[in-house]
């Protein structure tokens, strides 16, 4: 499970991860709501209201698939709060290894910069709870181990 604040380099990480193992199957709304705009030529913010719902229904049911199989999962998203993240390891059996990926956002200038995507924009207010409601994972719950990225070197 992927931690940290969008632009972090959480789903860059993970692309150069899943390189290595293509088996890995990857939750990621995100990637979806831009196949779609990229479907349509519309920009990410164009479309998300409009599939959302849609995409998280499709993306919950393939990873229903994924755990019966006992296949491999990235769970590309925020996942910043220790509710959010306890209701989604309680989808994976003990039998799963559950490691949490955090992203701390170390250099606030090159966040922000990275934070400069066209069609894909996070109104400054919802940016502020984000940062406020961003708990770092802990062990106590749930995770079999943490590892700590910096994509800020």
């Amino acid at each position: 499970m992927l931690v940290g604040l969008p632009a972090s380099g959480k789903s860059t990480w993970r692309e150069k991860f899943t390189d290595l193992n293509q088996s890995a199957f990857v939750y990621s709304t995100d990637d979806m709501v831009e196949a779609y705009a990229s479907l349509d030529g519309s920009t990410y913010d164009e479309t998300f209201k409009r599939v959302i719902d849609g995409v998280t229904g499709n993306m919950n049911v393939w990873l229903s698939t994924v755990i019966a199989r006992k296949q491999w999962a990235i769970w590309d998203q925020t996942n910043l709060t220790v509710n959010s993240r306890r209701k989604k390891l309680a989808r994976f059996g003990n039998d799963y290894f559950k490691t949490a990926v955090y992203f701390p956002v170390i250099d606030v200038v090159q966040w922000i910069n990275r934070l400069q995507r066209p069609g894909k924009t996070i109104p400054v207010d919802v940016l502020l709870k984000m940062s406020a409601d961003l708990v770092p994972p802990t062990l106590d719950e749930g995770f079999d181990a943490i590892i700590e990225i910096d994509t800020f070197q």
